[in-house]
């Protein structure tokens, strides 16, 4: 089972918690893997070769490119990886560090949507759904956030249930709901928030985008749960009823259709070591 680094440590204790990981190994030389929480762990260690690999949650990716720079300069390049949602990285041309591999899409849940998301969930909760309709439904707050990291505005959302904040299940989600969220938002208090006409030249703008580039995968998870709820008079959980359904169909076949079982089977061919589980 994976090490957790606690949320309220300082980047220089995270450090520490990696170097600590690496030199524990020196004899079995595992793998250290780093990733950002303890669902990404859950997750991705059904996919790993558990003898040869040691998962650290480090609770964000805050501290990645201090555990970058540190381990290197240790000489400790050959023994961790971090695993990173690619958040808008991929979008902004950010560039990455050493040692760290970017999930092919926004986050790590929606690697789900390489699934067919609306067979599984139609046949569960017995109605048709299009998840992709869904996820267009919110895109006022997806591409409000994409904008807000795309110009360093530094507002703050709500982290936890966001989507359920602005989307009711049945009408999409406007600029104006967002810039109204963000007003009321505490921690934005004396921060310039642009005009919404900026929110949506940049929406705009942007209309070719792949969605999973851009939608975090907790909103889209929470809009799918809303939207079914309000259709079937039901309570139905983004963390407890969809999101663990879909990972558990999520099979080895379907990781190894990835970007990151790629990188991580390069870096396996570069050590000449096994990290994956290909028997999952």
């Amino acid at each position: 089972m994976e090490n957790s680094i606690n949320k309220a440590l300082t980047e220089e204790d995270r450090v520490t918690a990696v170097i600590l990981a690496i030199q524990g190994h020196s004899v079995d030389k595992k793998q250290v893997v780093v990733v950002e929480g303890d669902d990404d762990a859950l997750f991705y260690e059904r996919f790993l070769d558990m003898s040869n690999c040691d998962v650290i949650v480090n609770n964000s990716c805050c501290g990645y490119a201090a555990i970058t720079s540190t381990c290197n300069a240790k000489g400790y390049a050959n023994r961790y990886f971090m695993i990173k949602d690619s958040d808008f990285d991929r979008l902004l041309g950010t560039a990455q560090m050493d040692n760290q591999i970017l999930t092919d899409y926004h986050d790590r849940e929606l690697f789900l949507s390489t699934l067919d998301v609306d067979a599984l969930l139609g046949g569960k909760y017995g109605i048709a759904i299009d998840v992709k309709s869904i996820a267009r439904s919110i895109r006022g707050l997806s591409m409000t956030k994409w904008y807000n990291m795309a110009n360093d505005c530094k507002l703050v959302f709500k982290k936890k249930c966001v989507v359920q904040k602005v989307y009711d299940g049945q009408d999409d989600v406007s600029v104006d709901d967002c810039v109204v969220k963000l007003a009321e938002e505490k921690k934005n208090a004396g921060k310039q928030i642009p005009p919404k006409t900026q929110f949506v030249c940049f929406m705009n703008s942007n209309e070719g985008a792949d969605w999973r580039q851009y939608t975090n995968g907790h909103d889209w998870l929470h809009a799918i749960a809303t939207w079914l709820n309000v259709r079937l008079n039901k309570a139905i959980s983004y963390d407890k009823d969809i999101r663990p359904y879909l990972e558990s169909v999520f099979s080895i076949e379907d990781f190894k259709a990835t970007g990151l079982y790629t990188e991580i089977r390069k870096r396996e061919e570069t050590l000449g070591r096994i990290f994956l589980n290909i028997a999952a």
